[in-house]
This record gives structure tokens, C-alpha cells and sequence, in this order.
């Protein structure tokens, strides 16, 4: 369910350093992919879950995927407003 988070784990862990890399933009959206790839496995592991708590649990991790792509997108925005504010 998290194997798309593999693939970019080293750069969700360094992320501060990552926003100010030249190729930000790339890796950014490669994080952003990843974590849509994430919310949507977890919204298919909730349609199949049975019971309740799982469901909900489930539900949870999803809105969590969710927030932390916008997060990511958003850190993003405003390190391109810093670096052109330099200017």
C-alpha cells in the first residue's frame, strides 16, 4: 500500500534540503505522485475493508496522504516565493 513512498523516501526524509535543490520541480512532483499513488491504494484497501474500525482507521490514513501531498506542494510554492523574493 506505501510502495510508492519507496521511491521517493529519501527525498520526503531530507525535504527541507530537497525544496532547495535546482531540480525541486521534478522531485516535488515525483513526492506529490507518490503520495496520490499512496491515497488511492489506502481508498482501495477502504472499499475493502470489513470491519468498521478498519474502515475508519483506513479513512484516516487516506486524509492524511491527502493533506501531506498538498503540504509538500504548498512548502514548494513558498520556497520558490522565497527564492525569487532574494532576487
Amino acid at each position: 500500500m506505501y510502495n510508492a513512498l519507496e521511491a521517493v523516501h529519501a527525498d520526503l526524509k531530507g525535504l527541507e534540503n530537497t525544496l532547495r535543490t535546482p531540480a525541486a520541480a521534478a522531485r516535488v512532483a515525483r513526492i506529490a505522485e507518490a503520495l496520490e499513488q499512496c491515497a488511492q491504494d489506502v481508498s482501495d484497501a477502504t472499499r475493502q475493508a470489513t470491519g468498521e474500525d478498519d474502515r475508519a482507521a483506513l479513512q484516516k490514513v487516506y486524509r492524511g496522504m491527502v493533506a501531506a501531498r498538498r503540504i509538500v506542494l504548498r512548502l514548494h510554492e513558498l520556497s520558490g516565493m522565497d527564492q525569487s523574493s532574494l532576487q
